[in-house]
């Protein structure tokens, strides 16, 4: 008969949580790219350069995804170094090419990139920001009303729905000014 397993015996696969004790420095978690995705690329290069089917150990798996987690980990830390020099909390694209530079990358490799994330952003539709980002507080719903909110203390309050924005920043003036 099986013995029954506690949570204890998961400690180390349970999600993690903030303020888990496993993040501190002493207790670094491991961190690895998806196995499945990791497989599937491994396989794709194998089968690239050899007829046949493609068999690829799982120690191999285990360690490319590893190593890949690492990598994508070095890179994360070097963007947000450069992000946080630059007095900003969010990293950008630049700050990640910057870390793939400053870790010795290859100008090739960071140029062939930059190059992705150029037709990336080319590729994706452009926001239509239209009427809303003219008024403060006012946004726009998904059946063709504006709605109107202040925050007080950090809560939203919602100050209603309109059929124009107009109308929408009149109710906000109202709310702020009062």
């Amino acid at each position: 008969e099986r013995p029954v397993e506690t949570e204890e015996d998961f400690s180390d696969v349970l999600p993690v949580r903030y303020g888990d004790e496993r993040l501190a420095a002493a207790t670094q978690l491991e961190f690895e790219l998806p196995r499945g995705a990791t497989t599937k690329f491994l396989k794709n290069q194998v089968e690239a350069l050899s007829p046949g089917p493609a068999f690829v150990d799982e120690e191999v798996i285990a360690n490319v995804a590893r190593a890949g987690g690492l990598f994508a980990w070095y890179v994360t830390k070097g963007a947000t170094e450069f992000a946080l020099a630059s007095k900003r909390q969010t990293i950008s694209a630049q700050d990640v090419l910057y870390s793939l530079q400053a870790l010795n990358f290859g100008d090739d490799n960071v140029q062939a990139c930059a190059d992705f994330l150029e037709r990336d952003r080319a590729r994706r539709p452009k926001r239509d920001t239209g009427d809303q980002k003219k008024f403060r507080g006012v946004y726009k719903g998904s059946v063709n009303a504006w709605y109107s909110q202040i925050s007080i203390a950090g809560q939203p309050i919602h100050l209603g729905s309109f059929a124009e924005p107009e109308a929408a920043a009149k109710a906000y003036d109202r709310a702020i000014w009062s």
